[in-house]
């Protein structure tokens, strides 16, 4: 059984990050939450989350207490976006699109994105409901018809 390497970096923020540079206020964001970051404590990096109802603000100073506010205000400010969080890291960091597209990924779960923002729905709903009401129109056409080929029906004399 092989022991995990330490790394002097740490790199599930929006850029690497050296751990020697750890200050006691330093605080970085967490690109796949609103409501979470990471802060130096002893030159380590270690997970935090607001209490509920709150979100982390990276736009207040370095030494603020405040920088978990009310979530609401976030999302107005579109300091942070609940479906795009990694968003923040183009603005913050200055990170280029293709590792935009590597944070996004990360976060997700998925394979590297295409797109910047919110993820491609790639799902057939729109195919489906196309088909049915494709099919529907089909059906209405058909019962006008019957409908027409009665009345004539109806119309024609009998000899």
């Amino acid at each position: 059984m092989s022991s995990p390497t330490y790394s002097p970096f740490f790199s599930d923020s929006c850029v690497s990050f050296n751990k020697g540079n750890c200050e006691p206020f330093t605080r970085l964001i967490d690109p796949c939450s609103c409501t979470k970051y990471f802060q130096c404590v002893n030159k380590e990096v270690i997970p935090r989350e607001c209490p509920k109802g709150t979100a982390y603000d990276h736009t207040v100073p370095v030494v603020s207490s405040a920088y978990c506010t009310n979530e609401a205000n976030i999302i107005i400010q579109q300091i942070c976006t609940q479906d795009t969080p990694w968003a923040r890291c183009k603005v913050t960091a200055n990170v280029s699109d293709s590792e935009l597209l590597k944070i996004q990924a990360r976060c997700t779960g998925s394979t590297e994105g295409t797109t910047i923002g919110p993820l491609q729905n790639n799902s057939n709903v729109g195919a489906i409901v196309g088909g049915i009401v494709a099919g529907l129109l089909v059906v209405i056409l058909l019962i006008a018809a019957y409908i027409l080929y009665k009345e004539d029906m109806l119309a024609i004399p009998y000899l």
